[in-house]
């Protein structure tokens, strides 16, 4: 072609710049911080000249007309300044017998982008981005902050959705606070809307600064002894019942030991979790299981319990559903009540829901076991205290348990009487109703485990003849 075109080299950098460019017209070049648009001339006859890449629009051909603007890009920011853009190109002048170049185009160049951070500048974590963050994982966590928010790339003590908090639950602003946000924060098993507790039997059941007396989450009371609220006391911050609390037995400070329960019959006070005891309640409710032998046995018991003539403190007696009450967690088994309520408890742990917790929880003194023998342990050492063949059990020998348990927790002092077989319980509650209960002063430990043999083949106990005592204790 007439007045050829002149090609340029370009020769594009790839470190410190995402664009840096440099032409062979001795132009300037991009550097680290801004790059400037590359410049060329047009053709300068026949057909127009095409403009160059950079600042200046190309000469016009001959015969034609002039040559476009340059359009240029500006070169990539390096690792701390963007880039500059183009500049803006000028027409290319006319040609012999043509019309003059119109306006070159301008460069519409774009600036560069601002490089990032050197990650030797971290003193943390740095991103692939360049940036510097405290963390990118809970890998780089640690301490009271064990959990990496990846959205903010810091560390926090919890996250709603990674909650790591020992007590309470994880809040929205990412810290471990007390009370439930879940039924099964709960020893209930029910969480109230104001993050409460229901049935609580913990301060750290108790959400927005409350604590837990009486069963209820409420605010910290102020003055030591005064009243607070219908029959309650102030202790220790704590509204309580001085007339059944293990922590404050009949007045404030007064503390029941693990070995005791706090008594409410004529006299308030800590008393040995012992049978001979077991008339120290003001009121006695027996948990049915819905079993007939078991409920039958339940219901023995607490018709001798509740004779003045076993117990002259004539405790109240009520008896109610194990699955339709406050009195437990009717899922756990966990005992609600707290003291001055004596529960009574008769049936293994395949059917009674509190068996069941004592067989989980180890609280209980006596704790069963089924294999080649049927077994009842210490729960203590795990010790066996009495054992029977499991082929030699039928409906006339069984081996029973009754035991005096305090719930370390709330207080609760449950009567546990069951057997292995459903006869063994019938037994166990015949001989509590009829056999301990009118002499119950000599009956000072708090387990005691029987062999039981019918001797009259009916299927059924008559006679305290029958029971041999295997252990005691």
């Amino acid at each position: 072609m007439n007045g050829g075109i002149r090609f340029l080299t370009v020769l594009c950098l790839g470190a410190a710049a995402t664009f840096a460019c440099s032409s062979d017209d001795d132009k300037s070049s991009s550097t680290s911080n801004s790059g400037s648009g590359g410049s060329g001339d047009g053709g300068t006859s026949g057909d127009g000249g095409t403009g160059g890449t950079s600042d200046t629009g190309g000469t016009g051909g001959s015969a034609a007309t002039g040559g476009s603007g340059g359009s240029a890009t500006g070169g990539s920011g390096g690792a701390a300044t963007g880039g500059t853009g183009g500049s803006d190109a000028t027409g290319g002048t006319g040609g012999d017998d043509a019309t003059g170049g119109g306006s070159g185009s301008g460069g519409d160049a774009t600036g560069g982008t601002g490089g990032g951070m050197a990650c030797d500048d971290c003193e943390d974590v740095c991103l692939p981005s360049g940036e510097c963050v405290e963390c990118a994982a809970s890998e780089d966590c640690g301490g009271d902050t064990p959990v990496c928010d990846t959205e903010a790339n810091v560390c926090v003590e919890c996250l709603p959705d990674d909650d790591v908090c020992e007590v309470g639950y994880c809040s929205d602003a990412n810290e471990c606070v007390l009370g439930c946000n879940d039924d099964a924060m709960c020893a209930s098993g029910a969480c109230g809307e104001s993050n409460d507790c229901e049935r609580c039997i913990t301060d750290e059941e108790c959400g927005g600064g409350r604590v837990c007396g009486n069963g209820t989450c409420a605010d910290i009371c102020s003055e030591e002894g005064s009243e607070c609220g219908t029959g309650g006391t102030c202790c220790t911050g704590h509204c309580v019942d001085t007339a059944g609390d293990i922590n404050h037995c009949g007045a404030c400070g007064v503390a029941c030991s693990n070995a005791q329960f706090c008594a409410t019959g004529d006299t308030v006070q800590c008393v040995e979790a012992v049978l001979a005891n077991l008339c120290e309640h003001a009121s006695v409710t027996s948990l049915r299981d819905g079993l007939t032998i078991d409920d039958d046995a339940s219901a023995a018991i607490l018709a001798a319990i509740t004779d003045a003539a076993n117990c002259a403190t004539e405790p109240a007696g009520s008896s109610v559903a194990q699955d339709s009450t406050q009195l437990i967690n009717t899922t756990t088994g966990q005992p609600l009540v707290g003291a001055g309520n004596l529960l009574i408890v008769a049936g293994g742990d395949y059917r009674h829901v509190v068996t069941a917790y004592f067989q989980e929880s180890r609280i209980a003194p006596v704790y069963n076991r089924v294999g080649v023998d049927v077994e009842f342990r210490s729960s203590a050492d795990d010790s066996v205290l009495a054992s029977l063949p499991y082929g030699s059990l039928s409906g006339d020998r069984d081996l029973l348990m009754i035991q005096l348990v305090r719930d370390p927790l709330t207080g609760t002092t449950i009567l546990n009487a069951y057997g292995f077989g459903a006869r063994g319980t019938t037994a166990a509650g015949w001989f509590v109703a009829n056999v301990m209960l009118p002499d119950i002063a000599s009956y000072t430990g708090s387990y005691y485990i029987y062999e039981w043999n019918d001797t009259l083949d009916d299927d059924a106990p008559n006679d305290e003849t029958e029971f041999e005592l295997r252990a005691s204790g």
